[in-house]
Order: structure tokens, then C-alpha cells, then sequence
């Protein structure tokens, strides 16, 4: 599956934990779209907005009704989102792909990105192979 990161600029001064969550959860993501999806690309939109840090991942698979369909890997998402007192929801439809999407408020001492430096273009990492 193809894999293309969005990421705006920000300082990335944040704690090990809002790390470890941000890291675990795109992992998740996407290891469930390799898995269960079908998906041939796959898309990961990260920016900070608002004193938080906001990650998307969405795929072009076969998508799925969540309301009928989540399991142990979705709820230790949501559970990891919600110990940093974040949001998740997950957008999905039979036939339509799907989109995870998780806000993590970051602590009052970090420093926006914006703030820092002025460069606040969007920039793309090309699509990557991954297993």
C-alpha cells in the first residue's frame, strides 16, 4: 500500500506521551488498512490547529459500517486519544474508504510552530512502500 504524509510545520517539542500516542494510533490505523481494507493508498494528514495537535488517516479500501464493526484495535485507539483528553472519530461507509481522525490538545508550554517560524507551508512526503 502506497503511503503519503501531509504534515504542516510545527515545533515538535511535544511530550513523550502525546509521541507514543500519535505513534501507536497511525500505526494502528494503517496496519488495519493493510489488513482489512483492501486499500491501495493511504493518506496521513497531521497539523496543529487550535492548541492541538489534529492527525487524519484515510485510506481509498472498501471501507466498513462502523457501528456494526469495531473492533479491540479501534477501541485501544480511542482509548489512547482519550487518556490525553483528545477526540476520534472514525468515518467509514461500505464501498467508500475510510477516515480515522484524532485531535490531542497539547500542553500550554508548547510552542506553536507558527509562532517560531514563518514557514507554514504544507509540505508532502512522496508515497513510500510499506509492508
Amino acid at each position: 500500500m502506497a503511503v503519503a504524509v501531509v504534515a504542516e510545520s510545527f515545533v515538535d517539542d511535544i511530550p513523550e506521551e502525546h509521541r507514543t500516542c500519535v505513534f501507536r494510533v497511525v500505526q494502528e490505523a494503517l496496519r488495519n488498512s493493510v489488513r482489512h481494507s483492501g486499500a491501495l493508498q493511504a493518506r496521513v494528514f497531521v497539523r496543529e490547529e487550535n492548541g492541538s495537535l489534529r492527525l487524519s488517516v484515510q485510506d481509498d479500501g472498501k471501507g466498513f459500517a462502523p457501528s456494526l464493526e469495531k473492533g479491540l484495535g479501534i477501541l485501544g485507539m480511542q482509548e489512547r486519544v482519550m487518556s490525553l483528553s483528545g477526540t476520534m472519530t472514525l468515518d467509514s461507509k461500505p464501498g467508500r474508504g475510510t477516515a480515522l481522525t484524532f485531535n490531542i490538545p497539547l500542553p500550554r508550554d508548547h510552542r506553536s510552530g507558527k509562532t517560531v517560524s514563518s514557514d507554514t507551508r504544507i509540505q508532502e512526503i512522496r508515497p513510500f512502500r510499506t509492508a
